[in-house]
């Protein structure tokens, strides 16, 4: 019996269920796209593209791609530093690029600029491909179509997959982070820390008057004061920062990098913005204050719990000078 290759066709499907197979394994947008680049070149020809992507969630732009015949370069650029990149993206229409938007390390000695082409709609105008002005009659290949097609439906799966995974980590009432998130994010920020030599801090907050405030006005109206607070705390942090819900009426914050006396900034402008937006045009009765306790790595403690237990005795001691204050 002889040994049939076989078709392209079934090389083809065989290779597309690969693919999928990475986006749905890994749920990371950079190996969805090294992984279709890698289509791109073996099943339409491309002897250089990019990939252009907008990560939202990070605030940031990724780029990979370049000679498809090498390993691939991916970087990644904050916003402000990718206004050039940015400017591909919005609209449905192509647009030319120049190579001196690519860094050195993705253009190479093959790139001399192009067109970047707008994927479908699915994509919801975050994402472009790249390509070269010689091979732009290769994107409207059959193959390159499929192909583009079969990206957009990944990386959609990809942000259901991170948006479920998002929804299991955040407190329904809040909005923010909840407890497991918390310990799990705090874990990995004292690891960081203890391998890099930084110092980062935490903090524990806690309202004063929830439970006086909930007789008299009821439990519904509690709960718009908690997602109130959320708001403020949420809005008054870094990106880089995480709050998250700790107990009942407690929240606890994770500031990366941040020593004892910038904790203490932080901690003073939220007590400051939570009495002051909560308690406009309220009676005195109704009025929400804050109390918040802080500790930092390491100097109070080298692990979480060790970190959290300081930061909560710190709350006690602010509560304990006449609430709506700030102690460490």
């Amino acid at each position: 019996m002889t040994l049939t290759k076989p078709s392209t066709a079934t090389r083809f499907a065989a290779d597309l269920a690969r693919f999928h197979a990475v986006a749905a394994g890994r749920g990371e947008e950079r190996a969805v796209c090294r992984a279709f680049l890698a289509l791109l070149n073996r099943h339409a020809g491309f002897p250089f593209a990019c990939l252009l992507l907008r990560e939202e969630e990070r605030g940031a732009y990724l780029v990979v791609g370049g000679d498809l015949s090498r390993p691939l370069v991916a970087l990644r650029f904050r916003e402000e530093a990718a206004r050039p990149l940015a400017a591909l993206l919005p609209g449905r229409t192509r647009r030319r690029w120049s190579p001196e938007i690519l860094p050195v390390r993705i253009r190479g000695r093959r790139s001399e600029g192009g067109v970047a082409v707008p994927l479908p709609r699915t994509t919801r105008g975050r994402l472009r491909l790249l390509v070269r002005e010689r091979d732009v009659a290769l994107v409207d290949r059959p193959e390159s179509t499929v192909l583009l097609a079969h990206l957009a439906t990944a990386l959609a799966n990809v942000d259901a997959y991170r948006r479920a995974l998002d929804l299991s980590f955040r407190d329904e009432l809040t909005g923010v982070y909840n407890y497991r998130f918390l310990m799990e994010a705090l874990d990995r920020e004292a690891k960081r820390a203890q391998r890099f030599d930084h110092v980062f801090s935490v903090a524990m907050l806690d309202l004063d008057n929830l439970k006086e405030f909930n007789d008299r006005h009821g439990h519904l109206r509690g709960s718009e004061v908690l997602r109130a607070v959320a708001r403020v705390l949420t809005g008054s942090i870094r990106k880089v920062d995480l709050a998250a819900k700790y107990g009942g009426d407690e929240f606890a914050v994770i500031l990366p990098r941040a020593d004892k006396e910038g904790a203490l900034r932080v901690c003073e402008r939220i007590r400051r913005r939570v009495a002051s937006r909560l308690s406009r045009g309220v009676r005195r009765d109704a009025r929400i204050t804050v109390s918040l306790g802080v500790a930092t790595f390491p100097e109070d403690g080298r692990t979480p719990r060790v970190l959290l237990r300081h930061a909560d005795r710190a709350l006690y001691r602010a509560k304990a000078n006449g609430r709506n204050s700030v102690s460490t």
